[in-house]
């Protein structure tokens, strides 16, 4: 652990705390792309037993830290977006005035344990390596995880996923679109063309950035029920079926379509097309449920829609397979790259 980290975070959590709160142990775990994250065992005075705490601090080192300003759109969400979410998400116990504070730090709800400042009691084993951490599942969890999960662990994130698109917030609240995400994102370069190429062979890469460039532009006739808050970063690294399935790590979020979080969804979580079926027969019994009576979703439409956003989804992780990675991590992306070709023509026929 860097000493100067450690300080920085000590001295600036006790200012922020007004000198209530103490750390007692950090550690470092799995960073983002966009920001150094850690898990915090700090004392409260007055209370007896310690807590845990998540500590995300801004990082402007790299080119996808720069490119996205995630901790930046992560603070608006906790600032100004969170109180309205129909599905459950960390508390922020401290915000900074401004996400654009120098060596500012966001202090985030540890939802692994029992927190009531008055107790410390972990709810199974620890789960820091995902939580609030944007941790690749398969460093930590056998390679076939994914297929392996049951459908009632699926059912419960489609169940997540549906209270989150429907959750009632205006698009005015949001200052981000899903075009600005797509811009973000940026026109593709050679070097990720050329990884897509070699995984997806030359054809289906040459059609995938042709109908991304398209969505980029056009996004479709999308009606205003098929749009919402979405989190563009779906998967079961971030909605966390342990523990009930809260939603975390909100740097991408926007208002956007819907299906292109479950097509993000389907390809991290390499799901076959009949579970796709029973997902999206439960997630939309779901909206309805909840917005009914105006809820317009239809099964074809919404099939047919996540169909059409596979092409985007392969861009993220052809983006990150262009990074410095380790190969663990590069096999998980070049899994979900794989993945999105596959389920798009399986989709189509």
């Amino acid at each position: 652990m860097d000493a100067n980290v450690t300080a920085h975070i000590r001295a600036h959590l006790l200012e922020i705390s007004q000198g209530q709160w103490r750390l007692l142990k950090l550690r470092a775990i799995h960073s983002g792309h966009v920001a150094r994250v850690f898990r915090a065992h700090v004392h409260e005075r007055g209370v007896e037993a310690p807590f845990t705490v998540f500590i995300k601090i801004q990082s402007l080192s790299g080119a996808l830290d720069r490119q996205f300003q995630s901790y930046s759109r992560e603070w608006q969400f906790y600032k100004s977006v969170r109180q309205q979410v129909l599905v459950r998400t960390p508390e922020a116990f401290f915000l900074d005035d401004a996400p654009e504070t120098v060596g500012g730090i966001l202090v985030l709800e540890d939802l692994s344990t029992n927190f009531d400042r008055g107790a410390y009691r972990e709810m199974g084993p620890p789960v820091e390596s995902q939580i609030q951490s944007n941790q690749d599942p398969s460093q930590t969890q056998n390679a076939t995880r994914q297929r392996d999960y049951p459908l009632t662990i699926h059912r419960a994130a489609m169940a997540s996923l549906a209270a989150l698109h429907a959750s009632p917030i205006s698009p005015s609240k949001i200052p981000f679109r899903f075009e600005d995400n797509v811009r973000q994102l940026g026109p593709i370069n050679g070097d990720e063309h050329q990884l897509m190429r070699e995984t997806l062979g030359s054809d289906t890469a040459d059609l995938f950035v042709s109908l991304g460039e398209e969505i980029a532009v056009d996004q479709g006739d999308l009606e205003p029920n098929h749009l919402g808050l979405i989190h563009c970063d779906a998967r079961l690294g971030n909605i966390l079926p342990q523990l009930g399935c809260p939603i975390v790590d909100w740097g991408d979020y926007c208002w956007g379509p819907a299906a292109f979080d479950l097509a993000f969804y389907f390809s991290a979580e390499q799901l076959d097309l009949n579970r796709i079926g029973e997902c999206l027969t439960y997630y939309l019994t779901e909206c309805q449920r909840l917005l009914s009576p105006h809820c317009k979703l239809s099964m074809d439409r919404l099939m047919a829609d996540v169909r059409s956003f596979l092409p985007l989804v392969a861009r993220t992780p052809t983006l990150l397979l262009a990074q410095p990675i380790s190969a663990t991590k590069a096999h998980y992306w070049r899994s979900m790259l794989h993945r999105t070709a596959v389920l798009w023509k399986a989709l189509g026929s």
